[in-house]
C-alpha cells in the first residue's frame, strides 16, 4: 500500500500541465513562443493572413532570443503519443517563453523607458526603434546572441532549418 502511494505520487508529479492561450488567440509573446514550438505553426499555415502571423511570431521569437542573452535549449518535439514528454516540452517552452518575454521587456525598457510590450507586433516595432535610436546596443546584443549560438549555448532542435 505504501509502495502504491509512492508510485502514484511520482506519476502525478511528473505530469506538468500548461494552461496557455489557444493557438487562434495567442498574440502574446509567450503565446507566440508556445505556438511556434509545441503547435508547430510553420507546418499548419495555409492562407496569406496566417503566413503573415507566422512571420510575425517567428520574428518575435528571434528578437526574444536575441534580447534574452542567456543560454537555453529547446529539445526536439516528442511524439504526441508520449503525452508525458509532450506535456513536459509544452511546460518547458512556456516557462522559457515567459522568461524570455520578461527579459525582452526589461532589456528594452532600459533603452526606451516605456511600458512592457505584450504583443509580437509591438516587439518588432520596439526592436526596429532600438536599431535606429541605439545602434551600438543593437549590434552588441546581436553579437552576444551570435556568440552564444556559435558556442552551442543556444540550441533550437525543434524548428527546422528551412521552414
Amino acid at each position: 500500500s505504501q509502495r502504491a502511494s509512492v508510485t502514484s505520487k511520482s506519476v502525478v508529479e511528473s505530469v506538468r500541465v500548461v494552461v496557455a492561450p489557444a493557438p487562434a488567440i495567442s498574440s502574446t509573446l509567450a503565446g507566440s513562443f508556445l505556438n511556434w514550438y509545441p503547435n508547430s505553426i510553420w507546418e499548419t499555415v495555409k492562407g496569406k493572413k496566417e503566413q503573415n502571423r507566422r512571420a510575425d511570431a517567428k520574428t518575435a521569437i528571434n528578437i526574444m532570443f536575441v534580447l534574452y542573452q542567456q543560454p537555453c535549449k529547446i529539445l526536439e518535439k516528442p511524439s504526441l503519443t508520449n503525452q508525458n514528454a509532450y506535456q513536459s516540452l509544452k511546460y518547458d517552452v512556456w516557462t522559457l517563453g515567459t522568461a524570455m518575454k520578461k527579459a525582452a521587456n526589461d532589456r528594452l525598457h532600459t533603452f526606451d523607458n516605456k511600458n512592457a510590450t505584450p504583443k509580437a507586433s509591438s516587439l518588432r516595432k520596439c526592436w526596429h526603434s532600438l536599431r535606429s535610436s541605439h545602434p551600438d546596443a543593437y549590434r552588441a546584443l546581436g553579437a552576444q546572441f551570435l556568440a552564444l549560438k556559435r558556442s552551442g549555448q543556444i540550441v533550437d532542435a525543434c524548428t527546422l532549418l528551412k521552414h
